[in-house]
């Protein structure tokens, strides 16, 4: 009998123990504040910047987090193209921020001072730099014939250049050598939204007119051209290929 009782008191202890465990492990820990906020992905974002911005604060719980609210807040800041948060019960949370990527760069005034303005392929500015940053930006295409009006990060180019960074990311990821053979691309506008492109190579002062397509094909062909038309010592100012046909200006023209 008394090792019954024993028993019993043993299971009771045992079982107020599990309780008091199941207790703290899925109602009180998870209304604790978190114990840790691991944050990874854009360096140059300090970890105040995107605990404020995701409402994440001293008294923030695992239940208390709305995941979707904080993805949204974070994707406000113009550097984030993504968020991924998750969760780990009871008390910790994973915040990975993905960075947009450069597609172009062109030129702005601010302030009086000629500075870089940086964009990714959805047109977004998330960078506003000075004279160095363009020196080690000198990879990135420079897009003139932008017309800026108060400059500012997370203001969207006009949907009528979207498509032209498509086409410079797909140069970018394809075709490199193509798009470094250019200094600049210069942006001519027409009416409703429509434009087309001259094209300046880094190693001539020719210009290339083309239409508001880019295609490493065309670029490849116009340069070949210039090639041929070196070779032969004539002095060419432009060479247009808006038509089917090639045509070239020469420089003494007027």
């Amino acid at each position: 009998m008394r090792l019954e009782k024993s028993l019993i008191k043993l299971f009771i202890v045992c079982s107020l123990l599990l309780l008091g465990e199941l207790l703290w492990l899925f109602v009180i820990g998870p209304c604790m504040p978190l114990a840790s906020v691991e944050i990874s992905g854009i360096e140059s974002l300090s970890r105040i910047t995107v605990l404020d911005r995701a409402g994440i604060n001293a008294r923030t719980s695992y239940f208390s987090l709305n995941v979707r609210k904080a993805a949204e807040s974070l994707k406000t800041i113009p550097q984030v193209e993504r968020v991924d948060i998750s969760k780990k019960f009871p008390d910790s949370v994973i915040i990975r921020l993905y960075a947009r990527t450069p597609a172009a760069l062109a030129l702005a005034s601010l302030g009086g001072r000629i500075v870089p303005v940086i964009f990714d392929k959805e047109g977004v500015i998330f960078q506003i730099g000075n004279e160095d940053e363009l020196a080690s930006r000198g990879n990135l295409p420079i897009i003139s014939g932008i017309i800026f009006d108060n400059v500012r990060t997370g203001l969207r180019l006009p949907e009528f250049i979207i498509p032209l960074l498509a086409d410079i990311q797909k140069l970018s990821e394809n075709s490199p050598e193509v798009l470094a053979a250019l200094s600049e691309l210069q942006i001519n506008k027409k009416n409703n939204d429509s434009f087309d492109l001259t094209l300046y190579p880094a190693q001539t002062k020719v210009r290339i007119r083309i239409g508001s397509e880019l295609s490493a094909e065309k670029i490849s062909y116009a340069l070949l051209l210039l090639d041929v038309l070196k070779e032969r010592r004539i002095n060419v100012d432009e060479i247009d290929f808006r038509s089917e046909t090639a045509s070239y200006k020469l420089r003494d023209e007027v």
